[in-house]
């Protein structure tokens, strides 16, 4: 089997291929690993190269499906099984598992919102449909509460630069001078940025600033203060989709399924009502 993977820096992909790993180690297969490095173009040279090696089916974490275009899939996906982990675009031939990312955004967010914070950054990443999705969902719902975005685009989002960068330009959106009581960030990765930036100003979380982080990585229960987050579920999305690819292999790449799962808020310390 060959699965491709956006970074090996972010523990959320080793998580979920840890459950892929799992799963299948009660069959007879074995797993060429590929890494895209949040680009699309790598992207599509790391489904080429598991091509060519043959394998017997692809699971693609967190693809960047709006940014490749959609025959590219297509003639994969008739050629070999094909299964996307949180995917934004939905394609005949694939089978997908996913969680529900949007509405997992909006329990961040209404946790934040319940605590009266109404002037709520959002940090994004450079390229992935994940991002794609959570920034549709908090524009919505800033606008129902007649708020302006506030949108910070770090770059990179999986790489071991993204701590700095985030803390980087948390310090320069905090200094701009524009309010902001709370931050939601893409992945806790930013989220650990964030809370960097904001010890470097001399802010205190939460009684300053509160932050969110999506994910729910082994740091954010380890870092201080710990990290309220939203549990994406990560061992089980890669079981599920390893079992996809299984159903897809044995009925000779017919059968297509999705499975989407439940994210769960898991409120820790680095939220509160704001003053």
């Amino acid at each position: 089997m060959g699965v491709v993977v956006p970074s090996l820096f972010n523990m959320f992909f080793a998580e979920v291929f840890d459950g892929i790993e799992e799963y299948i180690k009660h069959y007879n297969y074995s797993i060429l690993v590929t890494c895209a490095k949040d680009d699309p173009i790598k992207e599509k040279k790391c489904m080429q190269e598991l091509l060519s090696r043959n394998v017997c089916g692809i699971i693609n974490i967190s693809p960047n499906t709006y940014a490749v275009e959609a025959s590219f899939y297509d003639q994969i996906a008739e050629r070999v099984p094909l299964v996307f982990i949180n995917s934004y675009v939905k394609r005949p031939g694939i089978s997908y598992v996913s969680n529900n990312e949007a509405e997992g955004t909006r329990k961040a967010l209404n946790h934040l919102l319940s605590l009266g914070h109404r002037d709520i950054l959002f940090i994004r990443g450079m390229s992935s449909d994940s991002y794609e999705i959570k920034e549709e969902v908090y524009c919505q719902m800033m606008q129902e509460y007649d708020n302006k975005p506030y949108v910070l685009n770090i770059g990179e989002g999986n790489v071991e630069k993204t701590v700095d960068n985030t803390m980087d330009k948390v310090i320069m959106a905090v200094q701009s001078g524009r309010k902001i009581t709370a931050i939601f960030a893409c992945n806790d990765l930013m989220a650990v940025g964030a809370i960097n930036g904001c010890h470097r100003l001399k802010m205190k979380v939460p009684d300053d600033i509160s932050i969110v982080g999506f994910d729910n990585i082994a740091i954010s229960r380890y870092m201080e203060p710990k990290l309220t987050t939203i549990d994406q579920n990560m061992s089980l999305l890669g079981q599920s989709a390893a079992a996809l690819l299984l159903e897809k292999i044995e009925s000779n790449n017919v059968a297509n399924d999705e499975i989407i799962l439940d994210n769960t808020l898991i409120i820790r310390d680095s939220t509160k009502n704001v003053k």
